[in-house]
């Protein structure tokens, strides 16, 4: 009976201590796991799944309905599709989804799901939840530096260049829309604008954004030309200054990000992009955000001329991409068919424009600024 007994308590202490083994992996691979037996509707959460969740251990009841409501609301048709499949026999399947803790914080879940038949007894779903917000952060950082990359490659006309731009980058970052800023004497103007496709709700915030005309430190974009930092408003309901609450509401946008693109210190452009989740990138993407900002700057220096808009008419840029090529006024002329006094005209327009003296000066601010080659 002695021995009987330690035999008891040694295999007590054992599955204790295997119990705890097992919770702490859990929360080291930030793991929660769940048992359901369909057919009594019990569903058994391990602690560390209530911890994913944001509660405490035992603070609720687990049930389907709990999760449901705690999806992100753009989710939860995707995740009742899911849990339709487990229902009509799925033995196999996993996917991913959002939820929303109390503080409004968002996190991404990969849920696993398997059926384990027993024979004699009712079939239970084990499941396993992981919650993978670090990694896909990562995965963001990796993506920014290749949409850079490959937006650069891909650039054909600026507008086009920027557009493109913006879309993979907002892309890579779970965005969905973003604006190019360009400063303009005092004040940082819209350059260009882009949304997702079909994002309509976006109507109001676009105008808004058109209309703006932000000087140094206001807002997000001026904050950023002011401090040449990246910049992230968490809510942007509650960041100080910004200029354009209401419509960024309306259009469901809750947080976002802007870095400046940069020449060494120099601010050539804000880049602004938004999101339908409050922004909270980790402290390496914002610092992978200096780098972006610089390689773009790299790229934009030999297109500043296209930075403030279309300075030259599409003749000017025909005249003095001629004159690059060595072309004399007489030649220029009988090469467009037009005049040698039109040609000049041309010409003390361009020198306006750019504010030089000459066509040396002027051919060689044009090269310099990539508005001609």
């Amino acid at each position: 009976m002695e021995s009987s007994g330690k035999g008891t308590s040694r295999a007590s202490s054992r599955s204790d201590d295997q119990r705890a083994l097992l919770e702490s992996a859990e929360r080291v691979a930030q793991i929660g796991s769940w048992e359901w037996t369909p057919d009594t509707g019990e569903l058994l959460w391990s602690d560390n799944l209530f911890r994913l969740f944001g509660l405490e251990p035992g603070s609720v009841t687990p049930s389907a309905e709990l999760v449901r409501e705690m999806t992100h609301p753009d989710d939860r048709e995707r995740q009742d599709r899911e849990l339709e499949r487990l229902r009509g026999g799925a033995t196999y399947q996993r996917f991913g989804y959002r939820i929303i803790h109390d503080d409004g914080s968002t996190r991404h879940l990969r849920s696993t799901l398997a059926e384990i038949e027993q024979p004699g007894k009712p079939p239970k779903i084990l499941g396993t939840v992981q919650d993978v917000t670090d990694q896909r952060r990562t995965e963001s950082e990796i993506a920014a530096f290749v949409a850079v990359s490959e937006a650069i490659e891909e650039w054909e006309s600026f507008d086009q260049g920027v557009k493109n731009l913006l879309r993979k980058l907002a892309e890579a970052m779970d965005c969905v829309a973003g604006v190019l800023w360009v400063p303009d004497g005092e004040k940082l103007v819209p350059r260009l604008f882009w949304r997702k496709r079909n994002f309509d709700e976006a109507d109001d915030f676009e105008t808004a954004t058109r209309r703006l005309r932000i000087a140094q430190g206001q807002g997000l974009p001026g904050g950023v030309w002011k401090s040449g930092t990246p910049i992230a408003a968490n809510d942007l309901r509650e960041f100080h200054g910004y200029l354009r609450t209401e419509e960024a509401e309306t259009a469901g946008l809750r947080g976002g990000v802007a870095f400046a693109v940069l020449d060494g210190d120099e601010v050539l452009a804000v880049v602004e992009l938004y999101s339908c989740e409050d922004a909270e990138p980790s402290a390496r993407l914002m610092r992978s955000l200096i780098g972006i900002g610089h390689e773009l700057g790299q790229f934009l220096k030999h297109r500043r001329g296209e930075l403030g808009g279309d300075r030259l008419t599409p003749r000017e840029r025909e005249i003095l991409q001629l004159a690059a090529r060595g072309n004399s006024a007489a030649q220029i002329a009988e090469l467009l068919t037009i005049s040698r006094s039109t040609v000049k005209t041309h010409f003390e327009h361009v020198y306006a424009k750019l504010e030089v003296s000459d066509r040396v000066a002027a051919v060689a601010k044009a090269v310099r600024e990539g508005l001609v080659e």
